[in-house]
Parts: structure tokens; C-alpha cells; sequence
């Protein structure tokens, strides 16, 4: 090797480790390689650690060192801290760590990706698409991306989706979905939140204004629904009936969720018991009173007999 330049060396000094053409202030022509007592850094590490920084910068909450990077005698890397917990560990100026990937100039997507020990065939990939601001994970196999399994907008909506990039609500599953233990989603509904309590009315004839149809979509695909002949409602008719079912959303087109229709059924079916129970008074009056009527017409009919078989016996008296 060379050194070229040290005697009376200047801020243009170059050192050259086996070259005598440096081209930087230290060029090394070659591989550089540990002892078996490892590197040694100003700070004084010098077992088979790495690091780099002087280890000077104290943490404000425990007073540790904070070199830049630090790598242990077992592998594990600390960025921000000289004892790191895991293969990677993190350690931000404040209680949070951070990690910061950004694209090339070419991308609007940076991403993450997560394989199975050292085969690419299948894994994990997180990615940030940046001109759509949008976060997907997306799992790959073979080489090649599956649908995405989870995609989150960063725009004010905040929308996610399951199985779809272009969620259109606060939650969108786009595929089947399970609630362990059955039942609706819950709500709040203790009565010491609410005002304005007031019965429901005329609840049976505001649902048989509604019209359930059969029906296909156009384009399923596009807007993430099944194939096949569907059975539902048209969201401009229930519109007209129940106003606050219906909502638009970002592309324009209306949206139909059902809203109290609980307790719509139970007052519906409320009102057919007491039409029912009306009808069946109604009749047991009438029914009371044919009774009364035949009891009348039968006690005439006893008297008339009695009076007729009088009549009959007097006559044959007479005749012998």
C-alpha cells in the first residue's frame, strides 16, 4: 500500500490503501476485514461489535448512548441505540422510533417486503403508493402479486379496504365476511343518550311502499359486487320512503343501509297483531250476539211447539 500526500497534508489529502491513485480522502483497493478482536471505534468498542458515531450523544431520557449504528457480537442491529432488542431495533429522539423508505425519482411507490427466510417465492410486500396515497399489503407468491389483502387511503377519508384498492367506505370487504357469535353489529342505545323518544307509526305501510326486485349488475368487478341474479331494492325508491337510508358516494352513485329496520319490523308486526286482535274481538261480538239471536229464535220455537202440540190435544178431545 501507499500513503500519499500525509507529510504536510492539507484539505486536499488523499490515503491510499493498496493504490497509489487515491481519489478520496481514504480509498481502500480491496476487502476489509475484522480481527478477531473485531473493529475498533473512537467510542472503544472492541469486541465484535460495529459502530459508527462516537457514542458521545447521550439519550435525554436514560442517558444511553445514541450512536447512529450499532451492530452486536450476535448480528442484531440498532439504529439510535447500542443495545438493541431485536434483529432490528429502532430508536427514534422522542418515545418512537421511524423508519423511512422513499422511491427512486422514476417511482411513486416505495415499498417493504417481508419473505420467508431467505426464498422470494412467496412473502409480503408493503407498499405505499404514493400518487394515490394510498397503503397496500399484498401478498406474493411465485413471483407474483395476489390481490391486495389490505389497502388504507391516507386522504382525509381514511377509508380501508379488504381485498380492494379502492375502498368507497370507512370499511369495505370486498369478498365474504364473518362475525364470530352471529348477530348485527352493535350500537349504542342506552336510553340515558337519547332525547326525543317517540313512537313509530304507520310502520307496516311504510315498508309495503318499499319494492324488493331481482336484478344483475352491469359491471361487478368495478364496484367490487357479486355475479348473478341478486335480490335487493332500488336505492331511488327506498329513497322516497326512508330518505336517511340512502347516501351518495365519491363516484356519484347511491348507497343503500338499512336503518332501524329492527324496529320497524317489530312495530309492523305489532300493528298486524292488533289488527288481529281487533278482527278476532269484532268477530266474538258478532259471533256473541248470533248466539243470543239463535237462543232467541230457539226459546220462540219451544213456545210455539209447547202452544201447537196444546192446540193438537184440544182437538183431539173435542173430536172423540
Amino acid at each position: 500500500g501507499s500513503i500519499n500526500g500525509v507529510n504536510g497534508a492539507t484539505a486536499d489529502t488523499k490515503v491510499g490503501i493498496g493504490t497509489t491513485a487515491p481519489t478520496s480522502r481514504l480509498t481502500v483497493a480491496g476487502r476489509i476485514e475484522a480481527t478477531a478482536d473485531g473493529f475498533r471505534f473512537p467510542d472503544g468498542t472492541d469486541q465484535s461489535t460495529a459502530a459508527i458515531g462516537d457514542g458521545h450523544s447521550l439519550d435525554a431520557v436514560d442517558g444511553s448512548p445514541q450512536d447512529a449504528l450499532f451492530v452486536d457480537a450476535g448480528g442484531k442491529v440498532g439504529i439510535g441505540t447500542t443495545s438493541p432488542q431485536a434483529d432490528l431495533h429502532i430508536r427514534g429522539d422522542g418515545a418512537l422510533g421511524s423508519i423511512l423508505v422513499t422511491p427512486s425519482l422514476s417511482q411513486s411507490n416505495s415499498q417493504i417486503f417481508l419473505t420467508e427466510q431467505q426464498s422470494t417465492s412467496f412473502g409480503m410486500i408493503m407498499r405505499y403508493d404514493g400518487a394515490a396515497n394510498q397503503l397496500h399489503f399484498i401478498a406474493q407468491q411465485g413471483g407474483v402479486e395476489t390481490q391486495p389483502l389490505l389497502s388504507i387511503n391516507r386522504s382525509s377519508t381514511g377509508n380501508v379496504g379488504i381485498g380492494t384498492t379502492s375502498p368507497g367506505f370507512k370499511l369495505e370487504v370486498n369478498g365474504s365476511a364473518g362475525k364470530p357469535g352471529g348477530g348485527s353489529w352493535s350500537n349504542s342505545s342506552d336510553r340515558r343518550l337519547k332525547k326525543n323518544i317517540e313512537n313509530l307509526d304507520r310502520s307496516l305501510d311504510r315498508l309495503l311502499r318499499l319494492r324488493g326486485v331481482t336484478f344483475e349488475y352491469k359491471d361487478p368487478e368495478a364496484i367490487n359486487e357479486l355475479h348473478g341474479t341478486r335480490i335487493g331494492m332500488i336505492a331511488q325508491e327506498v329513497e322516497e320512503v326512508f330518505p336517511d337510508w340512502i347516501d351518495v358516494g365519491p363516484t356519484g352513485y347511491r348507497r343503500l343501509t338499512f336503518r332501524g329496520f329492527e324496529a320497524l319490523t317489530v312495530e309492523a308486526l305489532r300493528e298486524l297483531r292488533d289488527e288481529k286482535d281487533r278482527q278476532i274481538r269484532r268477530l266474538d261480538q258478532e259471533n256473541a250476539e248470533l248466539r243470543s239471536a239463535v237462543g232467541s229464535l230457539e226459546a220462540r220455537l219451544a213456545h210455539l211447539e209447547a202452544r201447537f202440540a196444546m192446540g193438537a190435544s184440544y182437538t183431539t178431545e173435542g173430536i172423540e
